[in-house]
């Protein structure tokens, strides 16, 4: 068992039982696509030809699609119409297509909308690109020496949630006994989660990222965002970024940022670089608007 999960409520050894069938099936589980890994691989091969990687981008309608109309949204603001997957490489860059091609294909494994109508999915997808960006932003700036960590970072923080998806739309009858603890008592969805079900949504999460065959750095960096110190030292940085990440993005969702900066044992902000991910953190909401919509 692991050290940071709480098991005591009776019912969580049944929760589990219920998490590890529902794993079992595979073929009933979300999937992240292959054309994922291929744009991943691609994008990591800083030889290949734009025109390479639009190939790849093409072999999916829907992806297609959604570049096409991201690049010619207001989030980019280009004055002539782009009228090919190339041309959006060219025109945008490797960085931004590969922070369009993740926040696309997770939008449609899970769905924009609420199959239930029981959880606001705009508001859920805007902080999990929110958080992504911010997790990004914060990477560069503390391991240059690496760039597969901003990589990482970003999609670490676009899935470090999908455990609550997991829960409303696969196991509706324990996101429905959380959302009541948490209301009835004013806490977090984590501190319900772990005191109803004996885990958050983060070892959720995590577990399914298992199945899909993630890097350790990103499952454990998922699995333990609400509490780093139980990671472990190879994937405490993770948690932590993922986790101040996470924070931030909620901190920025009840008003503006501290001026000042904000302090972190690891990642501590300056003013310069608050302001920085203030205008971040408006940019992904933007960029969700044209996703979502």
């Amino acid at each position: 068992m692991d050290a940071g999960r709480t098991l005591s409520p009776p019912q969580a050894q049944e929760f589990e039982a219920r998490l590890d069938a529902l794993l079992a099936r595979v073929d009933q589980l979300p999937t992240l696509p292959q054309i994922l890994w291929e744009i991943r691989a691609q994008l990591r091969d800083s030889q290949n030809a734009a025109a390479d990687l639009a190939s790849s981008i093409e072999d999916d309608p829907s992806l297609t699609a959604n570049v096409l109309r991201l690049a010619n949204s207001a989030f980019y603001g280009f004055s002539e119409r782009i009228i090919s997957v190339t041309d959006a490489v060219v025109a945008i860059g490797r960085r931004e297509i590969e922070r369009m091609v993740y926040a696309t294909l997770a939008i449609d494994v899970f769905g924009a909308r609420d199959p239930r109508g029981s959880m606001d999915y705009t508001a859920y997808w805007t902080h999990s690109l929110q958080a992504a960006q911010v997790a990004e932003s914060i990477s560069m700036h503390h391991f240059k020496d690496d760039p597969n960590i901003s990589s990482e970072a970003y999609l670490g923080g676009l899935l470090h949630d999908v455990g609550k998806l997991i829960l409303n739309q696969f196991l509706p009858e324990d996101w429905v006994t959380v959302r009541a603890y948490a209301d009835r008592h004013r806490c977090s969805d984590a501190d319900a989660e772990r005191a109803t079900i004996g885990m958050d949504h983060g070892e959720v999460a995590a577990r399914l990222m298992e199945a899909w065959a993630l890097s350790p750095t990103i499952v454990e960096g998922t699995r333990w965002h609400h509490r780093p110190s139980g990671s472990g030292r190879e994937h405490v940085a993770q948690a932590e970024l993922i986790g101040f990440a996470d924070s931030i993005c909620h901190a920025y969702a009840r008003g503006p940022l501290p001026e000042r900066g904000m302090y972190h044992s690891r990642f501590s902000l300056d003013e310069k670089q608050v302001a920085a991910l203030t205008r971040t953190l408006k940019s992904a909401a933007l960029r969700a608007t044209v996703l979502l919509s």
